[in-house]
C-alpha cells in the first residue's frame, strides 16, 4: 500500500456498485473508494484535499483505496 495525498480532479459516483471513482490533479491513476466502508466519499467534489492509502495495480492506472480522508469534509 502506498500513501497518497492530493487534490481531487474528477469524480463520479457508481451507485449500483457502492463505489466512487476519482482522479487527482496531475495523475493518470483512477482510484476507487468503496462507499460501504467510507460512506462520506459520496460527498467528494473536485478540488477537495484527500489523503489515503492505495493498492496500485501494477502496469495499470488503477488504485484501490483504504484509510480514506477528505479534509474538506471535517
Amino acid at each position: 500500500m502506498k500513501n497518497v495525498k492530493g487534490i481531487v480532479d474528477r469524480v463520479t459516483v457508481v451507485s449500483n456498485q457502492n463505489k466512487v471513482m476519482f482522479t487527482l490533479k496531475n495523475s493518470k491513476t483512477i482510484y476507487t473508494v468503496n462507499t460501504s466502508d467510507y460512506d462520506f466519499a459520496n460527498l467528494m467534489r473536485p478540488n477537495d484535499k484527500v489523503s489515503f492509502k492505495a493498492n496500485i495495480v501494477e502496469k495499470k492506472s488503477i488504485g484501490n483505496v483504504a484509510d480514506f480522508k477528505d479534509e474538506n469534509l471535517r
